[in-house]
C-alpha cells in the first residue's frame, strides 16, 4: 500500500482538476489490485537524441535494472518530461509523482548531454500540492537549460497540468483543437455527521477540549451545510496561490480573464495560455535552432519567441505575437525619443545647424555639446548687446579724434580675425 498516495488521495485536498477526471483520480487505490501495471509508467521521463532521432525512455533505473543514461556514450539530446497521467505528489503502480518526476529532471539538467528540456503535456490536472514541485524545478533549471512547453495532439493542458506548463519559457500545441485553460480549484469529499446513527450503528468523533478549531471548516460542512470555512480558509487562498503563480510565471495572462476557470481551444489561444500551433518536430527544430543561436540559454523571454536567422525578433514579429508588448515598448520609445529631441532643441537658438546635426545621430546631447552650445548662445547674446548700444548712437565720431582711431584699429583687427579664420 502506497500511504502517501492514499493520504493525497483519500484526504480532503484541493484539486486543479474538473469534474470528469476528479472520480477517476478518486478511484485509483478503490482498484489498486484491478489496475494493470503498465511497461512504462505515466509520466515518464525520456530523451530525444538530436541528429539521430532515436529515444531514450529509460534514463534512469533502478537496483534491478540499469538506466539507459548509465554509460559513456557521446550525443546531445532534448530531455522529454512526459506528463501525460494524474498529476499527483506520490507516484503509484501506473503513475510517477512529481516528486519523481522532479527528481529525474534535476538529474538530466546536471548531465552534459542534455542541453534542453522539451515538456510534454495531456494532463487535466491534478493535486494541488504537485504544481509547486513542478513549477519551482522547471525554473530553477530554466536559468540553464531552457524548458519548453508543448500540448500533445489530442491532448489538454487544464488547471493543474497548465499550472506547471506556465513555467516554461514557450508554449505550442499540435492541435488547434486541444484544450487549455481551466485554472482554477475544487474540492470533494465525503463523511458523516459527528455523532449520528445509521442503521443502529453510532459514529462517533471527538476532540480534546482544547481542540475547538481543529477540522473547523470539514465539521462545519458536514454537520451544518456551513460552507463558507471551506472557501475562506482552504478553497480561495490555495486558489489565489495557484492563479498569482500562473500569472507570475506568464504575465501576458493578466486581465485576460483566465483566473475565472475557463477553458479554451487551442486557436483560441495563441498570444495568451499558447504561444503557437507547432508540430512536435517543427518545436524540437525550434529548439535546436535556439541552442546553437542564444549566446546563453536563459536569455530568451518566456512567453516570446523570438525565432530567426539573426537571434533577434522583429517589431513585426512583437506586434503580431504580443500586441499589448508592443504597445508597452511603443509608447516607452516615443516617450524616450521626445525627452531626447527636446533636450537638444532647447539650444536651437545658440547653433541650429549644430542641434539638428545632433538629432539626427540618434545620440543623446553629451554635456561637452550642452556646455558648447551654451557657451555660444551667451557669446551671441553679448554680441546683440554691443549691437544694440551701437545702434542707440547718435553720433559718429569725427575723422582724427581718439575714438575714430579706437574704431579703426578695432575694424583693422576683426578683418585679420576674418581673414585667419578663412585660411583654417
Amino acid at each position: 500500500m502506497n500511504f502517501g498516495l492514499a493520504r493525497e488521495i483519500y484526504g480532503a485536498a484541493a484539486w486543479h482538476t474538473d469534474m470528469e477526471t476528479l472520480p477517476s483520480l478518486l478511484s485509483i487505490l478503490d482498484n489498486q489490485s484491478k489496475l494493470e501495471v503498465p511497461e512504462v509508467k505515466s509520466n515518464t521521463p525520456g530523451i530525444f537524441v538530436l541528429n539521430e532521432t532515436r529515444l531514450i525512455d529509460r534514463p534512469y533505473g533502478n537496483s534491478w535494472s540499469p538506466g539507459q543514461l548509465e554509460n559513456s556514450d557521446k550525443f546531445s539530446g532534448i530531455g522529454i518530461i512526459n506528463v501525460d497521467g494524474p498529476i499527483t505528489v506520490n507516484g503509484g503502480q501506473s503513475s510517477m509523482g512529481m516528486d519523481q518526476v522532479s527528481g529525474i529532471m534535476h538529474k538530466m539538467a546536471a548531465d552534459d548531454r542534455i542541453n534542453s528540456f522539451l515538456l510534454l503535456g495531456n494532463s487535466s490536472g491534478g493535486s494541488s500540492h504537485a504544481v509547486e514541485i513542478m513549477t519551482d524545478t522547471i525554473n530553477e533549471i530554466d536559468k540553464s537549460k531552457p524548458v519548453y512547453g508543448l500540448v500533445k495532439k489530442a491532448g489538454l493542458a487544464c488547471s493543474a497540468m497548465y499550472g506547471i506548463m506556465s513555467a516554461c519559457r514557450s508554449i505550442y500545441a499540435e492541435s488547434e483543437m486541444s484544450f487549455v485553460g481551466s485554472c482554477g480549484t475544487m474540492i470533494q469529499f465525503e463523511g458523516r455527521a459527528a455523532n449520528t446513527e445509521v442503521d443502529g450503528i453510532k459514529h462517533i468523533r471527538l476532540y480534546a477540549s482544547k481542540s475547538v478549531e481543529k477540522n473547523g471548516p470539514i465539521e462545519e460542512a458536514l454537520n451544518n451545510d456551513n460552507y463558507k470555512l471551506i472557501y475562506d480558509e482552504l478553497l480561495n487562498p490555495i486558489n489565489e496561490r495557484f492563479l498569482g503563480l500562473i500569472e507570475s510565471n506568464r504575465p501576458v495572462l493578466k486581465n485576460t480573464g483566465f483566473d475565472t476557470g475557463r477553458a479554451v481551444f487551442a486557436k483560441d489561444a495563441v498570444g495568451t495560455y499558447i504561444d503557437g500551433i507547432k508540430s512536435m518536430a517543427e518545436v524540437v527544430q525550434m529548439i535546436e535552432n535556439d541552442i546553437k543561436e542564444m549566446p546563453t540559454p536563459a536569455s530568451q523571454v518566456k512567453g516570446i519567441n523570438p525565432i530567426n536567422k539573426d537571434n533577434v525578433m522583429t517589431a513585426e514579429q512583437l506586434k503580431q505575437d504580443h500586441p499589448e508588448t508592443y504597445q508597452s515598448v511603443f509608447g516607452a520609445g516615443v516617450k524616450s525619443e521626445a525627452s531626447r529631441t527636446q533636450a537638444w532643441m532647447a539650444h536651437a537658438n545658440a547653433d541650429l545647424e549644430k542641434v539638428q546635426s545632433g538629432i539626427k545621430t540618434g545620440e543623446d546631447i553629451s554635456s561637452g555639446d550642452r556646455e558648447e552650445l551654451m557657451i555660444k548662445a551667451f557669446s551671441n547674446k553679448h554680441v546683440e548687446n554691443i549691437e544694440a548700444d551701437s545702434a542707440e548712437e547718435v553720433a559718429t565720431p569725427e575723422s582724427g579724434s581718439p575714438e575714430a582711431e579706437v574704431e579703426s584699429e578695432l575694424d583693422q583687427f576683426n578683418a585679420r580675425v576674418n581673414e585667419k579664420l578663412k585660411s583654417l
